[in-house]
């Protein structure tokens, strides 16, 4: 922390009325009346007395203005140096646009288009996210996820719809692969009892209520009846024949014989190959087992076109009274699964298409990926999959294959996990051979293979939820073409957007806006080959007129920090991204713009952020534009990541520090610094040198060229653990500031669970529910590890709550008269009672958690957190 500034006069409005009394005592012999006195006076004292408090309450005020003029120096210094406060940081989420009832038609969603946040409490304006990528919204579906581990497989389609509740590991199968895979009962799609059609609905009868000799029944479906190497199984239940049937004696005949058939292309053919009946010619419940032997061909059948399967009464009779009634019909299929070439765990995503489209679009498909962000825990107990350390592997090899016909294929996807190290968006174009494959017992499905190949895991990744027709989104407006002003040629010109905060990149250090100068001419060679250097290709926006010559010649200028390091022709600015204002160069540091009307533009830049983007799921739905073919969009995942502009007081602490380490690790110091820079998400931080913590969390030997650097993240956990992908951030962070031979570890804090065992005495019964809600919040709040603690700043590392702390917070709760017995214990069954003192030596005969718990209390670098509280309200006696 910097130093307060210290104050120039500390006196408050009591100490200057004070002092006037004093004074007019001294010199004038007055006297401050008593309230009896002054009542007997009349109202000239009371005047006196009043005047004297309005000029002591106006000197306040001066002096509040005096105290403020070292901060204001400071502030104009840290100007000076062209330390200026960070803008907001905008929020993001990934929105799933969905189409139209029963449309079979791709939308095309554009980058930049913009969906409103339903109004919070107290909000006036909406908040607008935009879309980061385009987005083609596929009629096809994503129905199955698959994972196959050599003989072990795992399904995974709950996720498409809902969140996993338990552990999906990406490449973990679960179950053993069968000899045979069955698919679940599904319905039959049309029924023609001769020519009338049934409704399934209903109890129907196959043959009519009087069957008669070559009387049919026709069953249909356009997937399972269109498959050759399927064993399909129709799941047939009657009507029990007592039901209904006048005569319950009445019986078919001995020599009743149905004929199951399919169409082959030149007639109807009869199922023979491996045909079985448990039905008895449809007189008692079971099962129709039956495998093609040829091609099934579509024909129709009332006019109706599908695949077909037809049952014929040829010989026999039903008897009178006896027709079958059948009160549900549903088909099946068995299939062998197919043989993998290698065993490497793989990944399977499984499409489907609407029945009118044939062919999968050769249009490029993305869906989110959601993986469960594992945390460090040093507590080898973690139930939430927890990591101990960061340990260097060798990278991941992923490979992307699809199925077409014959073989799986490898081909190229965008890839926004980074190999599944983190949630992002998948981008991959369909090929026009994507061909449709049996597998896992489901027809009909277009599979995608994502194999692991090389490299090992930190953590296995694991499966939170998957959405398809997914975008990623960020809470943003953008302005285009926006005219700033006209340049007269001064040196140090400024101007102003009209909207601010100019947002920063998430992907660069400077901006992602787009600053523009009309110019007279075109740049030179050398100036040109500069501008491509620092704004990449095309920086050059020609305007052409009716004879093709240059009307308008427009080139992007570059931002930098300042003009420190630019020269005179060096086309530079400097933008405060929090108020929007931008500054030229003199001439000698940075070249001026040329003199001309409305030549100084910002071609692009996006303005919001704030905390006001981080909406919960489901409030981003209003479409700000129609999309053709979509009619909804929102979010099933939180937006994240929006933080509100830097403080002053922020401002004040961090950029002395940063002059002060000037972007290198040498001191403790520096460490704990840059390990805060590397991300906001950052909260607090302590560095160790020469320890190695990821081998050794709670060992104290020292290890020449190591520096271990503990860090807590943001967050209103009672136990704030960082995520593996900050850990990562910070750790590359503070390598590149580092001299190559340090090496740098960086990990989560040891935690100490406090956990409360209290028995206090109320002055009354009535509100002792509120009571014991009150002391849980209040045990809660004050043992936050970042926002806990007498002063409301957290817990320093290696600091143990005492029981005055505590009995001083629960006796200023109203109507609890008094605690009479406080105790703290370090486990949640209240075994264990926290020391007193940190004993120096651990006797060998302690319980093991007693051990750890002592190891842990040494190394003086553990936090606090709230655990679990036992509290007794009792009536006191009066």
């Amino acid at each position: 922390m910097v130093d307060k500034i210290p104050k120039i006069d500390k006196r408050t409005s009591a100490d200057i009325e004070k002092q006037v009394k004093d004074l007019l005592s001294k010199s004038k012999g007055w006297q401050e009346p008593s309230s009896d006195t002054g009542k007997s006076q009349g109202k000239g004292i009371n005047i006196n007395i009043a005047l004297i408090k309005i000029f002591a309450r106006y000197c306040e005020i001066i002096i509040e203005r005096l105290n403020k003029v070292p901060e204001k120096n400071f502030l104009a210094f840290l100007d000076l140096l062209g330390a200026s406060r960070l803008p907001p940081q905008p929020a993001r989420v990934p929105l799933t646009f969905s189409l139209s009832d029963k449309s079979t038609v791709d939308a095309v969603v554009p980058k930049g288009t913009q969906v409103a946040a339903q109004l919070a409490t107290g909000e006036k304006q909406p908040v607008i996210f935009e879309t980061e990528n385009e987005l083609v919204v596929t009629a096809a579906k994503l129905e199955s996820i698959f994972v196959r581990d050599q003989k072990l497989y795992a399904d995974y389609s709950s996720i498409i719809t809902t969140p996993a509740s338990t552990d999906s590991f990406v490449f973990g199968g679960t179950q053993p692969i069968e000899k045979l895979l069955k698919s679940p009962d599904l319905q039959i799609e049309t029924v023609f009892s001769n020519n009338l059609r049934v409704d399934l609905s209903n109890g129907f009868y196959p043959f009519g209520e009087s069957p008669k000799f070559g009387n049919s029944l026709y069953l249909a479906h356009s997937q399972i009846f269109a498959q050759k190497d399927i064993k399909i199984i129709i799941n047939i239940k009657l009507v029990p024949l007592a039901d209904y049937s006048a005569t319950p004696e009445a019986k078919p005949s001995e020599n009743l014989k149905l004929k199951w058939e399919y169409w082959n292309g030149n007639n109807w053919k009869e199922l023979e190959n491996d045909f079985q009946d448990t039905t008895k010619s449809l007189t008692t419940e079971g099962q129709i087992e039956l495998q093609f032997d040829e091609q099934p061909v579509k024909t129709k059948v009332n006019n109706l076109e599908n695949f077909w399967i037809r049952v014929r009464i040829v010989a026999g009779k039903y008897g009178d009274f006896a027709a079958p009634l059948i009160s549900s019909i549903t088909v099946s299929y068995t299939l062998t699964p197919q043989e993998e070439k290698n065993d490497q765990p793989s990944l399977y995503f499984g499409f489907s298409l609407p029945p009118e489209v044939k062919e999968f679009p050769n249009r490029p498909i993305s869906m989110f990926i959601g993986l469960v962000e594992p945390k460090y825990d040093s507590d080898e107990k973690s139930q939430d999959g927890g990591i101990t350390e960061i340990a260097k592997t060798e990278p991941i090899q992923l490979f992307w294959q699809y199925w077409n016909g014959k073989d799986w294929v490898k081909f190229t996807v965008s890839d926004g996990t980074e190999n599944f190290t983190r949630p992002g968006v998948i981008t991959f174009l369909p090929p026009k051979d994507f061909t449709p494959r049996q597998d896992f017992g489901l027809l009909f499905r277009y599979w995608l293979r994502m194999q692991k190949n090389l490299g090992k895991y930190q953590i296995e990744p694991k499966l939170r939820r998957v959405l398809l027709n997914t975008v990623m989104s960020v809470h943003s407006v953008t302005i285009r073409n926006e005219i700033l002003g006209s340049s007269d040629s001064s040196e140090n010109q400024k101007f102003r957007t009209t909207r601010s905060p100019v947002l920063r990149s998430q992907l660069s250090v400077l901006g992602s806006q787009q600053l523009e100068v009309r110019e007279m001419e075109l740049p030179s060679a050398d100036e040109l080959a500069v501008l491509k250097k620092e704004e990449g290709e095309n920086p050059i926006t020609t305007i052409l007129d009716a004879t093709e010559r240059p009307k308008e010649i427009w080139v992007r200028w570059h931002e930098v920090p300042d003009f420190y390091g630019s020269g005179s022709r060096d086309r530079h600015y400097v933008i405060n991204h929090l108020t929007g204002e931008i500054q030229f160069g003199d001439g000698l540091n940075g070249l001026i713009p040329p003199l001309a009307k409305s030549n100084i533009r910002m071609a692009y830049y996006q303005t919001g952020g704030g905390i006001a983007g981080n909406k919960p799921v489901g409030t981003i739905v209003q479409l700000k534009t129609t999309v053709p073919y979509v009619n909804r969009v929102t979010n099933y995942e939180a937006a994240v990541g929006g933080a509100d502009a830097e403080t002053p007081e922020s401002l004040i602490e961090r950029v002395p520090r940063r002059i002060r380490h000037r972007g290198r690790a040498v001191t403790s110091e520096d460490f704990e610094d840059l390990a805060k820079e590397a991300s906001l998400e950052v909260a607090r931080t302590k560095c160790l040198p020469l320890r190695n913590l990821v081998a050794n969390p709670l060992n104290e030997n020292k290890v020449l060229g190591a520096v271990s650097v503990i860090i807590v993240p943001h967050s209103t956990d009672n136990k704030p653990l960082p995520s593996l992908e900050l850990m990562n951030k910070v750790q590359e962070y503070l390598e590149a500031c580092v001299d190559p031979t340090i090496n740098i570890y960086v990990v989560g804090p040891l935690y100490v669970s406090i956990n409360v065992k209290t028995e206090i005495f109320l002055s009354s019964l009535e509100s002792g529910s509120t009571i014991e809600r009150e002391v849980e919040q209040k045990l809660a709040s004050f043992l936050h590890p970042l926002t806990g603690g007498v002063d409301g700043n957290g817990w320093n590392f290696g600091r143990l709550p005492h029981q005055s702390d505590l009995y001083a917070l629960l006796i200023a709760i109203p109507d609890i008269d008094y605690v009479s017995s406080l105790n703290i214990y370090s486990d949640e069954e209240y075994k264990n009672e926290l020391p007193k003192e940190i004993p120096q030596e651990i006797p060998d005969n302690s319980p093991e958690e007693i051990k750890t718990l002592f190891k842990k209390l040494k190394t003086e670098r553990f936090i606090v957190y709230s655990g679990k509280h036992n509290i007794s309200l009792k009536l006191a006696n009066k």
